[in-house]
């Protein structure tokens, strides 16, 4: 009986990996395919081809929505302001704020796709009973400073293309460039600041994922160390 036992064991400790093996695989791929889709509409817009930026506008009292910016160099129909809403919807192409807008859109799902690519490679090392110790310790680093880096390049990146976009369609960025502040708008960019603007909770997660990164390798040394002198 206690035969069996022995033999049952391992068999249920490889179905598990296998089945942790699956679901981490079927998470990385669903997370791959929305990435791509997610980003492909921000970046591109799936209706209309415009995209929206992050930036404050300033509009005439009483004006209606959706109110169209006058006083640029290109037709007034390619540039739809919200009133209420902190944000412009532009059909130009404006190449370099879309490519921020997708990276920055992409980071977070570029995480999430991280930590699958090494949970696989640790289940990997598990059912062939290989040493795991050093790929979990670069997969926890590699998160920790991804993590830490999405914190400050998503928001940063955000308001950089708001401000890109504004300087390449030549928008009018206060009173004084408008002709008629009773009927024109006017943006106004914002600029990224570290402390206001960072996403702190990920940015911490990423420090805690760092110090358990940290404390991995002193507690392996230290194990190490026990079994020496046993």
């Amino acid at each position: 009986m206690a035969a069996s036992l022995d033999r049952v064991a391992p068999r249920m400790g490889k179905a598990g990996l296998w089945i942790l093996t699956a679901i981490t695989t079927a998470i990385g791929l669903i997370t791959a395919f929305y990435c791509l889709l997610i980003t492909s509409w921000t970046v591109s817009g799936p209706m209309d081809g415009g995209v929206s930026f992050d930036v404050a506008v300033v509009l005439p009292e009483g004006a209606g929505a959706p109110h169209e910016l006058i006083d640029t160099q290109f037709t007034t129909d390619r540039i739809t302001v919200t009133p209420g809403e902190a944000g412009l919807r532009i059909l130009h192409p404006v190449t370099a704020s879309r490519v921020l807008l997708g990276i920055a859109t992409a980071l977070p799902f570029t995480v999430v796709m991280a930590g699958c690519l090494g949970v696989l490679v640790l289940t990997a090392k598990l059912a062939k009973q290989r040493p795991f110790t050093g790929p979990l310790q670069w997969t926890l680093g590699g998160l920790s400073l991804l993590t830490m880096v999405s914190a400050v390049v998503v928001p940063w990146f955000r308001m950089l293309a708001g401000e890109l976009a504004v300087t390449e369609l030549g928008l009018p960025t206060n009173g004084d460039a408008v002709s008629d502040i009773d009927s024109q708008a006017w943006v106004v960019p914002t600029s990224f600041d570290f402390l206001q603007d960072l996403d702190w909770p990920l940015f911490l997660i990423g420090i805690v994922l760092g110090l358990i990164t940290a404390l991995l390798g002193r507690a392996i040394r230290l194990q190490r160390d026990t079994e020496g002198l046993v």
